[in-house]
């Protein structure tokens, strides 16, 4: 079995074709990671609350991400 080598404190991912989005809350960032399990990317989001929970835009572009500490819904590009 393969493991990511990701932060201690991850609560939600998103697998989607070839790529998987990992939220860091303690550390405010998505990781994107390769089939092989490497981090390829990372996105920094404002470190304003609580992640916990990451969707796709059918596109695949756009991250769309509940903040559960002031219940917002952030939306992000990914592509970059």
């Amino acid at each position: 079995m393969d493991f990511a080598k990701l932060p201690d404190k991850t609560n939600a991912f998103l697998a989607l074709k070839d790529k998987i989005y990992v939220i860091a809350s303690d550390q405010y960032k998505i990781f994107v990671l390769n089939n092989n399990y490497e981090i390829t990317k990372s996105i920094d989001l404002e470190p304003l609350g609580y992640y916990n929970n990451i969707i796709l835009s059918e596109n695949g572009k756009q991250a769309i991400i509940t903040d559960i500490s002031s219940k917002e819904i952030n939306i992000l590009d990914v592509t970059n």
